[in-house]
């Protein structure tokens, strides 16, 4: 072929779908690899249900599988029956812990058949260093769920604390009564009639007491913003105790395996290569509202390759999937030594390991451009410091402070096909990995985003940029409706931190230059949603492909309180000396030249009336005509004394003339804690008469020049293909995408 302007884009578009075929068919090899070599002929037992009377079926499992090792592998085979797994350790201590442990397949007789059953609230495997290790056919459950369930009955005087009614055959507290059953460690508000968390409901992650006040009733000492008659989940344990967690082992697959209670992850890998989960569940159990009370699976600077096959993952307390590499920061240069280089702990807290002999990339923390690669040849760590040397192959390049670097090494290919991620708190997934494709699966009322790749150089420093990433014909079913929710159904975006005083904060935005990320592609979905919103957002993709999508939403509400007023509460920066708040509101209900009169309210309080009228050129033309629609305050200083740690609610209003001759209030609102990262990802409020969907003021139209309509946002990004893609409400006939709104 001759490389002329007009076929270089089909070029272009048949490697790259050549190359992503490629990548699916050496995932499905490595996943058929592992299955084949999981488990040899050779029988290494069985573990008896006589196990149960001596209180030691867990050390029984441990002692079977690491001698059915040391003989070369094998299958140990559990029996149909209930096995009652329980130690001497601390709460979310592991069970079974498995240490350079090779070659074995444990099979049970079906997860409707065999069942591990956990006695207290503790993790039930923890691999470290293993390879080629085989669960399959059994379920696990706990004796008592990690949380409890019921309807708020009272609410103290004072507001400190709040009653719970529960059902007792259910939730049952029991004399002795361990610990952790007396705390709480997160609260959130849950829908009884749709079975899922509830639309903009109470989010609310502290840690605080627990009191049992009557065979039926628990008081939660909590002062939080909460309602008679609203049922509530009460978390006793949220992360820490997962189902399978492996460490820095290999060939790891999970088969036909049913998890009903977990207090914490169902599936965590930490430096794992190659991972299966084939034909899993997590579940609610039946009468139950909630499974595992963290995330269903997580993948932490993995390498290899990820398969999730016919997954369903329901109800649970987070995320249905996050895959994601570490990111660093640099906070100086040691002028003494040559490439050595001073980096900081991560915002978020605590210390991510360094690899050696792996090669780092490193970014700009502002722009994400590439500053360059290095290997890292040593570091030493020390007060939650890191020196690091690295060999940049010849001079440093010219790196910023407060560059990020990832382990570029440690970014494994994933393929999800053929699963269900639905109803719980949340996204969907996050994939925050190149070379990820996601086909022919529903996403169903995650409380967030769908699917969302916003790798984080402000807090949480889950990395990077990425590559090859690829969704064709999934179902995107009602997302974005309460926690965690965000600018799309699907979601890719970079952060970029805000900066005061010449050093980065842990709130940021979108950065809206460069392209972070490279040939993606999203085509034959479909977006199935309760109301209107943006169904895909993308912020700098090089080589981008949106075709044959559909969008339709049931929302047919024209109302001036719902859709004439746009705008986004953009950030909270509480310091001793100094609060501020900022973002933008447009009423689009009468001229973009008139700016609109804002109330900014603390806890109920009004602290001030203000007009939003300072220059955001970002605005224009995407939102309003005229940039003079945003604010950026600084809060008395009386106020901003008196905040003190801990939650607050933080409410932007603007007043108007409703329809019926009254006034009306439409808010942005916020319900964070100021010990936690200042980044908002802002629900719609339910407390505010006319509240809206908060839309965000970014570019709509590739770089290349196609305008795209209000359901699909694009900014800076390369190279679009755009086509056959419709929007359209359920009452209405099609429409054509030129004329979504």
């Amino acid at each position: 072929l001759s490389l002329t302007d007009s076929n270089l884009d089909t070029i272009f578009n048949r490697l790259n779908s050549m190359f992503k075929q490629l990548s699916v068919l050496i995932l499905i090899l490595s996943a058929v690899n592992v299955d084949a070599n999981s488990a040899s002929a050779q029988e290494c037992g069985t573990v008896p249900l006589t196990c149960n009377e001596q209180k030691a079926c867990a050390q029984t499992i441990i002692e079977t599988v690491t001698q059915c090792s040391s003989q070369g592998g094998g299958t140990v085979t559990l029996l149909a029956g209930i096995y009652q797994l329980q130690n001497n350790g601390p709460d979310l201590s592991p069970l079974i812990t498995l240490t350079n442990v090779s070659n074995v397949m444990v099979t049970g007789a079906g997860n409707m058949s065999t069942t591990l059953l956990i006695l207290g609230a503790h993790s039930l495997v923890q691999m470290d260093n293993c390879n080629n290790i085989h669960w399959r056919g059994f379920a696990v459950d706990m004796q008592r769920a990690p949380y409890t369930y019921g309807t708020c009955t009272a609410i103290a005087k004072d507001k400190q604390s709040f009653t719970v009614q529960f059902d007792p055959k259910l939730y049952n507290f029991s004399s002795p009564m361990p610990s952790w059953l007396l705390a709480y460690k997160a609260i959130l508000e849950y829908d009884p009639v749709n079975q899922r968390p509830a639309s903009s409901g109470l989010d609310h992650y502290g840690d605080g007491a627990v009191k049992l006040t009557s065979p039926t009733t628990i008081e939660v000492y909590a002062a939080i913003n909460v309602y008679v008659g609203k049922d509530y989940i009460v978390r006793h344990e949220v992360y820490g105790g997962d189902g399978f967690g492996a460490a820095d082992s290999s060939d790891i697959t999970y088969e036909g395996i049913t998890i009903w209670n977990i207090p914490g992850m169902g599936f965590y890998s930490g430096g794992s290569r190659n991972l299966n989960l084939l034909d899993v569940s997590i579940r609610k159990k039946p009468g139950y509202v909630m499974s595992a009370t963290a995330d269903a699976s997580h993948f932490n600077e993995c390498l290899g390759s990820i398969l999730l096959s016919r997954v369903h993952f329901e109800g649970q307390g987070d995320d249905g999937l996050n895959v994601h590499g570490m990111f660093h920061d640099i906070r100086s240069f040691d002028a003494t030594v040559p490439n050595r280089l001073v980096l900081g702990s991560r915002p978020a807290g605590g210390i991510s390991p360094l690899h050696i002999g792996e090669t780092y990339q490193f970014r700009n923390r502002s722009t994400w451009k590439i500053e360059g690669e290095g290997v890292l040849t040593k570091f030493t760590v020390s007060n939650e410091t890191q020196i690091a040397d690295f060999d940049f192959a010849g001079q440093m390049p010219n790196i910023s402070k407060f560059a990020i670097l990832n382990d570029i090494s440690r970014a494994p290919a994933i393929h999800i096909v053929g699963s269900y991620f639905g109803n719980n708190r949340a996204r969907g997934n996050l994939i925050k990995t190149s070379n990820a494709l996601v086909e022919d699966t529903t996403y169903d009322h995650n409380s967030g985003p769908c699917l969302q790749a916003f790798p984080d150089g402000c807090y949480w420093f889950e990395s990077g940029g990425f590559h090859n990433w690829t969704l064709r014909n999934n179902v995107f079913k009602g997302c974005n409706f309460g926690a965690a929710s965000s600018m799309g159904d699907v979601f890719v975006a970079a952060c970029g931190p805000n900066w005061r005083d010449g050093l980065p904060l842990s709130s940021g935005n979108p950065i809206t230059v460069g392209q972070p990320f490279a040939n993606m592609s999203i085509t034959g979905n479909k977006f199935q949603q309760d109301a209107r919103g943006t169904a895909i957002a993308i912020f700098g993709s090089d080589g981008l492909v949106l075709q044959n999508n559909e969008i339709s939403t049931s929302d047919t509400n024209d109302a001036k309180g719902s859709n004439g007023f746009v705008g986004s509460l953009d950030g909270f920066d509480a310091r001793p000396s100094e609060a501020r708040v900022s973002g933008w509101v447009v009423d689009k209900n009468i001229s973009a030249n008139i700016s609109s009169n804002i109330t900014i309210q603390i806890d109920g309080v009004n602290i001030l009336t203000t007009l939003a009228n300072q220059p955001r050129p970002d605005l224009v033309p995407v939102v309003t005509s005229n940039p003079n629609h945003g604010y950026d305050i600084a809060l008395p200083t009386n106020i901003s004394s008196e905040i003190k740690k801990g939650n607050h609610t933080l409410r932007v209003f603007l007043t108007v003339d409703g329809t019926d001759g009254k006034t009306i209030n439409v808010c942005f609102e916020n319900l964070s804690s100021l010990e936690g990262p200042l980044y908002f990802e802002l629900p719609r409020s339910p407390a505010c008469v006319g509240s809206m969907r908060i839309v965000c003021a970014f570019p709509q139209s590739c770089a290349c020049g196609a305008p795209l309509p209000d359901p699909i946002k694009i900014s800076n990004s390369l190279r679009c293909t755009y086509s056959g893609n419709t929007c359209y409400e359920k009452s209405c006939p099609p429409l054509q995408p030129s004329a979504c709104s």
